[in-house]
């Protein structure tokens, strides 16, 4: 039996079998649940292999943390514990976005974004990096992460001395002063990166450089 059923078992004994008032009951349980769920404070969270996060406050269980989230109203990301780095070679730890510009289709350009103001509103880093993986990235991410975009960076960003506080906490590798990659592409040539040493995000690269990757947890 699930928890669920074990739930609505026991609010149905307790309300002497009155499905009507047991079910209210059940939903209004439940409902607060998903309340506050969608309504995190604005703050830095640690989340766990399970997927639930906790807001970060320095006496959290360290065990089975998987990355550091940011929430701020109904923005969010998550950021990993540790850089990307080579698969066969652990002291590297940059990459070219994207070597190759020849297979930019007019939908992929139409992504392309050259205003700051829009770069600090993306928050499309998922779809982003399948774009940028179906046209020959080589970054070697696992199968749960990707490349933050350009507002997810600004979220890291906003938040970064706390989230500095977070990583260094639960032993994953604190942001370098160093520039990160973002997704968010700016012309065939170019795309949008972020300095966690200046705290700049107004600012593209040649794709083909190479530059530090922090990803982001599906």
């Amino acid at each position: 039996m699930t928890e669920n059923q074990e739930l609505r078992k026991y609010l149905v004994e307790k309300n002497e079998y009155n499905v009507e008032r047991a079910n209210e009951a059940y939903d209004f349980i439940i409902g607060n649940e998903t309340e506050a769920i969608k309504h995190h404070k604005d703050g830095v969270y640690l989340r766990y292999e399970d997927g639930h996060e906790e807001w970060f406050n320095g006496k959290n269980k360290k065990e089975n943390v998987v990355g550091v989230a940011i929430h701020l109203g109904e923005r969010h990301t998550c950021i990993a514990k540790f850089d990307v780095e080579d698969d066969d070679d652990e002291f590297v730890k940059e990459f070219p976005l994207l070597m190759n510009n020849n297979n930019d289709t007019e939908e992929d350009k139409k992504a392309f974004i050259t205003s700051n103001f829009d770069a600090y509103n993306d928050l499309d880093g998922k779809k982003h990096t399948e774009s940028l993986m179906r046209r020959g990235c080589k970054i070697p991410l696992a199968e749960n992460q990707y490349i933050p975009s350009q507002g997810e960076w600004l979220l890291v960003l906003m938040f970064f001395k706390r989230v500095q506080e977070a990583l260094d906490y639960v032993c994953g590798e604190m942001l370098k002063s160093a520039w990160y990659w973002s997704s968010t592409e700016y012309t065939s040539y170019y795309a949008w990166y972020a300095s966690c040493g200046g705290g700049s995000i107004c600012n593209f690269y040649r794709k083909h450089c190479a530059s530090r990757v922090r990803p982001c947890l599906k």
